[in-house]
């Protein structure tokens, strides 16, 4: 009998020790997505390689990568090499994850009152980025415009496709140019201006 028991307590620690190794949270999940987009966009952007950002991404976010390696390696035989330097998570609000909004009540001490809020089916993360970019010509490897070093304030609009979490859009809320090294800015009569990271 000791035995048995002795079994069945090592058998219960055991799956409590996998399953808490196994599970991350939600929130865990998100930054683990826009870490694993982040790294994907630099594949696409350089080398054409949409694999991983398939995996990752689809709507506008997976679109817009997509025009804008088309429209500068088509045109100009240009292609974006960059290299994250920073990520830092400045918030995340979670969304339901369900198909629609839902309503949640929530206490507010100051007021003393409960209120209904509306929590969006989508998830919304805001950062703060580094990068360091030049566009290449992908031909003969020569740099098209300046390595530019630049910050920047991005919003990703996080949800589920086809069961799983994709980034379906991101927005630049604000850039700032650190640096910008060399003087090659054939990118800009390429295309007329500048581009985007």
């Amino acid at each position: 009998m000791k035995r048995v028991f002795l079994l069945t307590e090592v058998s219960v620690l055991l799956v409590l020790l996998y399953s808490c190794n196994s599970q991350i949270t939600r929130e865990e999940a998100v930054k683990n997505l826009v870490g694993k987009y982040t790294y994907a966009i630099t594949f696409a952007y350089k080398d054409g390689n949409f694999s991983e950002l398939i995996n990752v991404s689809d709507g506008k976010a997976l679109t817009m990568v997509d025009n804008t390696y088309q429209s500068y390696f088509t045109i100009g035989g240009i292609v974006l090499d960059a290299e994250l330097l920073g990520l830092t998570f400045k918030k995340i609000e979670l969304g339901s994850g369900e198909n629609e909004a839902k309503i949640k009540v929530e206490w507010h001490e100051a007021e003393k009152e409960w209120r209904e809020i509306s929590v969006h089916k989508e998830t919304f993360v805001e950062t703060e980025e580094r990068w360091k970019y030049k566009w290449v010509d992908k031909k003969t490897g020569e740099l098209a415009s300046p390595v530019v070093t630049a910050k920047y304030d991005m919003r990703y609009t996080i949800d589920k496709v086809g069961g799983s979490l994709k980034v379906i859009s991101t927005e630049i809320k604000k850039q700032e140019v650190e640096k910008e090294e060399g003087k090659a800015d054939r990118w800009k009569t390429v295309m007329g201006g500048a581009g985007e990271h």
